[in-house]
């Protein structure tokens, strides 16, 4: 029996809740994961819906968990598969809770200002548009390594989802911030669609990076000093916000220290609006700084301004200008700008992206003497 027909009757039989998941992970790891992928896609071309599949892709995931328990093992903290495996258990989190507010979402008769869904919904997307630090240390650190020890192909496939599954993230945060300038009807189709298939196309990618890729990345590479340079050009490259020991938390507003070091929750904080001006999240307001996170709709503007302090602006995701003084630069997601103390400095954002920008300053200088 070919691999869609093992398929097809898994699915049938999980969908009916007659497969235990022991059954389940002993006939998935008959399959091949090339084979499965292709397998998975061929049912898709033949009329099944992500949805049907869904119960699919979470079996995937359980049957696996024992390998990438291993690859861990094997690999340790601060490993770069390490870290990418991780990051990935991070963004199927994401997926999960897109999967449900986007279910709640389309399920309204119209948009509700004091819905929190919405929020949620620009800030899941963001998540997964902050996820390019992870695409970008694969294609710029570990992919060339396996590509020099001749290993091309899944590496070229991968490249080419990225590139994909981008350009959908991307809308995907564009349509979370056009919603109240929209048709409701129009917003909830486009928004089932989007979401579809950013969960299903981006839980098999992580599927076959998780079973394909990185166990070959790390029966490819013994080397360790080789997996010490691609640590060094991971690092070079940039964390997300989400990477496991980098910036996580799990509760809402709050800070934590391991050690000396202070862990801040940004993600989960509270936003403040105004009626017509940018979202702001304060996160950290302490003598020695003060950090805000300021998010602009496309178009939406924070008029030029000045402070008796330095400011430093991180651009964390979208598109706009920032001007200081008589001068202004266009800057996109991790871009760094710095503002010196006195001179006026605003932000805009394109016309068609939202704008979410880190504002780091001192608010209590030190005395001149």
């Amino acid at each position: 029996m070919d691999a869609t027909k093992k398929l097809a009757e898994l699915l049938q039989r999980i969908n009916a809740k007659e497969v235990s998941k022991e059954e389940a992970r002993r006939v998935l790891a008959d399959i091949d994961p090339v084979e499965l992928s292709l397998a998975e896609q061929r049912l898709l071309e033949e009329g099944m819906t992500p949805e049907e599949l869904r119960g699919l892709c979470a079996a995937h995931i359980e049957a696996l968990s024992d390998e990438l328990k291993r690859i861990k093992l094997r690999t340790g903290p601060g490993h770069p598969l390490h870290t990418l495996v991780s990051e990935h258990d991070e963004i199927l989190g994401f997926l999960t809770k897109l999967e449900e507010v986007a279910a709640r979402l389309v399920a309204l008769a119209a948009w509700e200002r004091e819905n929190e869904d919405f929020d949620r919904l620009k800030r899941l997307a963001a998540e997964l548009v902050e996820a390019e630090k992870h695409h970008a240390r694969e294609e710029d650190a570990l992919f060339p390594e396996l590509e020099r020890r001749g290993i091309t192909g899944p590496p070229r496939v991968m490249r080419l989802e990225h590139t994909d599954l981008r350009a959908k993230k991307k809308h995907l945060l564009e349509l979370a911030a056009r919603v109240e300038r929209m048709d409701y009807a129009a917003f909830k189709h486009d928004l089932k669609g989007t979401a579809e298939y950013i969960i299903f196309n981006l839980r098999d990618h992580i599927f076959k990076e998780n079973t394909i890729l990185y166990p070959a990345a790390l029966k490819a590479i013994p080397e360790q000093e080789v997996w010490a340079r691609i640590k060094e050009e991971s690092d070079n490259i940039g964390y997300c916000c989400f990477t496991p020991g980098y910036l996580k938390g799990k509760t809402s507003g709050s800070a934590e220290r391991t050690g000396g070091l202070k862990v801040l929750h940004l993600a989960e904080l509270p936003l403040l609006t105004s009626p017509r001006g940018p979202k702001i999240r304060r996160v950290l307001e302490e003598p020695a700084v003060a950090v805000t996170n300021v998010l602009l709709e496309p178009g939406q503007e924070l008029p030029a301004h000045q402070t008796p302090v330095d400011v430093f602006f991180y651009v964390q995701a979208g598109r706009g200008q920032v001007s200081i003084g008589a001068d202004s630069a266009s800057v996109s997601a991790g871009d760094l700008i710095f503002s010196p103390k006195d001179i006026p400095h605003g932000l805009k954002a394109a016309p068609d992206d939202t704008f979410s920008v880190l504002v780091v300053k001192t608010p209590n200088p030190a005395p001149q003497h």
